[in-house]
């Protein structure tokens, strides 16, 4: 997540801001949406097991999304 708030102050000056935007399933077998945001635009969004695991797929999701 660090590289994406790099890449994004270098491209476009804006913070990224990440979100949990859904978690489903029963606690034992959750799955977590984490959605990226260059201020109201949504530019990435994954799920994964964890939230740190969700994260950083969106980050770089969002970074290939942005071209950098």
């Amino acid at each position: 997540t660090s590289r994406v708030q790099a890449l994004s102050k270098e491209h476009v000056s804006i913070p990224p801001t990440s979100e949990l935007t859904s978690q489903d399933g029963p606690d034992h077998d959750r799955e977590f949406t984490i959605s990226v945001f260059l201020k109201k635009e949504k530019v990435a969004e994954r799920q994964g097991r964890s939230q740190h695991e969700a994260e950083q797929d969106a980050a770089e999701m969002a970074i290939t999304a942005k071209g950098w």
